[in-house]
Order: C-alpha cells, then structure tokens, then sequence
C-alpha cells in the first residue's frame, strides 16, 4: 500500500514558502502524489507546478491578492515560509513567520477557499532557538469548523533565556 494511500489526485495544495527548504521539498512531494500544486513565495520557483506567485508575507494586502489569484477549492494548506533572522530585522521575522502565516491561513477560511475535509499544517521558526508551535488542522465535512493539533515546543528568547 505504502504512499498511494496518501494520493492527492484531484486534489488542490497551496504551499506557502514553497521555493526552497521544507515548501520545496513538500511542493514537489505533493505533485509526485498527484496534487495541483500552487506556491506562494518571494522567491521564484525553480520546479514544475501549477502556479507560482510571487508574494511578501510581510504585506497583508499582497497575501490577499495572491489568494485571489489561485482561489479554491483548497483540499491542504501547508504554511512553511519562514525567515531565522539577518538580513531581516526581529519585527519581519514576527511579521512573515507569525503574522503573515496567519493572515494567510484566516484569509483561506473567511473566503470559504478551503473545500471540505481539508486540511492545514503549518510550522515556522521564529528567532534563534525560538519555535512556536508545528500545527494540523482538518476542517469538518460541511461545516466552517477546523480542529487542530499542534505539537508546541519550549520557547527562547534572542538572548536564550526560558520563556515557557
């Protein structure tokens, strides 16, 4: 049986940071399983996928107008774009690992984009040693429900004190 279990023929994925490092890898993972594969990254995709836009997490509005532009359905949200510091200052980092991620996957939800039984997952680092949480959610067939698990780890400061 092994990975045809996990097909996504039919299926539609939007992976944010998907032109290197973990969304690359999951980018062209789901398009060997069979998905419609779209990116969202400030970089250029440099592999075969459905679409590719160019987007700033850093900037709510370009999130939106990129969401637009590949609308729905959405069956899997993976939201891995991320930056660990220089050349961006500690606010950008807050801005394109937290905040941006959250936009992106608030803005999915509110605009119905995710079809359902979806489901999301998303995972970035923040500063340092510093890590937030790795989240999956899987809506509810029916509903505009998500329940979610997430798998939180000991959070550091920039200076490596304990936060919690």
């Amino acid at each position: 049986m092994g990975l045809e279990r996990l097909r996504y023929d039919g299926r539609r994925a939007l992976i944010s940071g998907g032109a290197s490092g973990m969304g690359a890898a999951t980018a062209k993972l789901l398009t060997e399983l069979g998905a419609e594969v779209h990116v969202l990254d400030i970089q250029d995709v440099t592999f075969p996928v459905a679409q590719a836009v160019r987007v700033d997490l850093r900037d709510p509005a370009a999130i939106d107008a990129a969401l637009e532009r590949v609308g729905g359905p959405i069956h899997a949200l993976f939201s891995c774009a991320g930056v660990s510091g220089a050349p961006f200052s500690p606010l950008e980092v807050m801005q394109i690992n937290f905040l941006g991620a959250r936009h992106l996957i608030e803005r999915a939800i509110d605009e119905d984009l995710m079809a359902d039984g979806s489901a999301m997952y998303s995972s970035t680092i923040m500063v340092r040693r510093m890590r937030i949480c790795s989240c999956r959610s899987v809506r509810a067939p029916g509903t505009r429900s998500f329940s979610c698990s997430c798998s939180m780890r000991r959070l550091y400061s920039s200076d490596g004190g304990l936060i919690s």
